[in-house]
């Protein structure tokens, strides 16, 4: 039975698309008209601000989304994923090992080559509309779009040669700061979707306020439990190309 989940899941979703389809309507049309499933990958950088700016400064992710764009005011609805990531970490919570230098010193004793990174994910849904510039094109216009969902993120400790004894195994979980929380995501930027299909893609505007928590009891390096209320905020640049699958009968070939 498990392995006919995932396709009774997909029936299921496409059955208002094909309720109505007949034998001599092609599912998937030409035409740049009709409703659509979405397939986008993006790219975003962004600075950051409140509680993360004192950790992380400026950041950049990838991420993917699949959604459904309705006909006519063109509304657009999704989930999506994205990988954070940056090398700009402001917080050094590996101080207390540094000798005066700055250095972490192995156990073989020399300087162990560490480095601290900024990784991260966030998941969620969002909810938008093309408002169109020309009529000709109604999908090329101003996107606006709100979304929701939950934001992680921690200093990622890189010990490739494995040579810190304060570091190894799970000693980095005292140091990583993990933290996380509900977050809201909103985007206003340009949107086309070309007549003939061939360039698909928005540029924009993105912010995201997360209201998260440390995820661990306490701070090795500080000997403290970590923070319980923060707010943190990133503000960037969004660009994603999409591949849209419209389906259904094109608005010309509809006979009465």
């Amino acid at each position: 039975m498990r392995a006919y989940f995932p396709a009774l899941c997909l029936l299921l979703f496409l059955s208002p698309v094909l309720k109505g389809q007949n034998a001599n309507t092609p599912f998937f049309n030409r035409e740049n008209t009709g409703e659509a499933f979405l397939v986008t990958i993006q790219f975003s950088g962004q600075t950051t601000g409140g509680d993360l700016a004192d950790r992380f400064g400026p950041s950049s992710d990838v991420s993917a989304s699949v959604g459904w764009m309705s006909e006519g005011k063109s509304w657009i609805f999704g989930i999506e994923g994205a990988f954070l990531f940056g090398s700009d970490v402001r917080e050094d919570v590996l101080a207390p090992l540094r000798t005066s230098q700055g250095d972490i010193i192995g156990i073989t004793g020399t300087i162990a080559p560490v480095l601290l990174r900024q990784r991260g994910f966030y998941l969620g849904a969002h909810a938008g509309r093309i408002f169109p510039l020309s009529k000709s094109n109604p999908r090329n216009g101003i996107r606006v779009s709100l979304g929701g969902g939950y934001l992680q993120h921690q200093i990622r400790i890189v010990d490739d040669s494995n040579t810190t004894e304060h570091l190894a195994g799970d000693f980095q979980k005292g140091y990583d700061r993990l933290t996380s929380g509900p977050a809201l995501r909103q985007f206003v930027g340009y949107q086309l979707f070309s007549a003939d299909r061939l360039l698909n893609f928005h540029v924009g505007l993105e912010c995201t306020q997360a209201f998260t928590q440390s995820r661990r009891t306490v701070n090795y390096d500080t000997g403290l439990p970590g923070d319980r209320n923060r707010l943190d905020l990133m503000f960037g640049l969004r660009i994603g190309w999409s591949l849209p699958l419209y389906y259904g009968i094109p608005k010309e070939e509809t006979y009465y």
